[in-house]
């Protein structure tokens, strides 16, 4: 939103001076791309970056070689090379989707709740124990040894390429209650650590709980 803000104040104020505003906007488009975007990649070095990420796809360094790939195919969608990318990064979503579901379909042990900004509350602290279960169809929970609740589920899984993440968004049957169940891991898209949060109270450092894979 800040994004659109500043460019279309800079279009108006190009406009006014007599300048061509829609290759300004383009440019400062690629300069907002290049400032966020850890991969930046520019035109001319498709060929080089396909083959790394060729070459990370086989050491199965998945997050990296997708977000190359995605890099590349928006370079240009129509060209061949980006069609080619755009290719294996459906490959490397497809892997993804598969081994994250298998990553979840786990039992899961409650370890705090709180914030990005600190612990309110855990086993030691409150003498509770609990974990949630997730088989693809449904989620069950349990507390102190004794079952709370069990529900079916839809799962809902998004990529955001830019920044390398992937969403797995849950939405509970009984309730229709929707959820964050995030595999926090910073270089992999697997994790024997989940991080689950409300959907309608999700903001950046608020309420949640981590869970730990159990062993």
């Amino acid at each position: 939103m800040k994004n659109f803000v500043v460019i279309s104040v800079l279009f108006f104020s190009i406009s006014a001076a007599g300048q061509n505003p829609y290759s300004r906007i383009n440019q400062l488009e690629e300069d907002f791309r290049i400032l966020f975007d850890p991969i930046p990649i520019k035109q001319g070095q498709e060929t080089y970056f396909f083959h790394y990420g060729l070459t990370l796809l086989k050491q199965d360094s998945l997050k990296k070689a997708g977000q190359i790939f995605d890099r590349i195919y928006w370079l240009d969608t129509t060209s061949i090379s980006g069609k080619q990318a755009l290719a294996y990064r459906k490959i490397i979503e497809k892997k993804v989707i598969k081994e994250t579901k298998n990553n979840l379909n786990n039992i899961w042990v409650w370890n705090w709740s709180g914030t990005n900004w600190g612990e309110t509350d855990s086993p030691s602290k409150s003498g509770t124990t609990k974990w949630i279960e997730l088989n693809g169809k449904t989620i069950t929970f349990y507390q102190n040894n004794n079952l709370i609740r069990q529900t079916r589920y839809t799962l809902t899984q998004t990529f955001d390429w830019v920044s390398g993440f992937l969403t797995n968004h849950i939405q509970y049957k009984d309730s229709k209650e929707e959820w964050y169940f995030t595999l926090t891991s910073m270089n992999d898209f697997y994790a024997d650590r989940l991080w689950i949060e409300q959907k309608s109270t999700f903001v950046c450092g608020n309420y949640g709980e981590c869970y730990l894979l159990k062993k």
